[in-house]
């Protein structure tokens, strides 16, 4: 049977590209949503282990903690 020529398109490598196309946007979601939920539940483990072993809200860095200690410049010999 032959299609009208407003359906050409519809023939079967059509049908094949975009099944192929459907398929390697499935897989890619499929495993990006994988590896997303993988990194979440091995970030919460870590995250948990941490917490029992430092409590966060007991601890307030102090102005030493956080800025760089800052050294005064050597002093340079004049040229005589």
């Amino acid at each position: 049977m032959t299609l009208p020529t407003g359906l050409q398109f519809l023939q079967f490598g059509w049908w094949v590209i975009h099944l192929v196309a459907i398929y390697l946007v499935y897989s890619y979601a499929y495993r990006k949503g994988r590896k997303d939920e993988r990194a979440e539940r091995d970030g919460r483990a870590a995250r948990s282990r941490t917490t029992a072993a430092v409590d966060p809200a007991a601890h307030v860095p102090s102005d030493i903690e956080t800025k760089p200690e800052r050294r005064p410049a050597p002093p340079t010999s004049a040229p005589s």
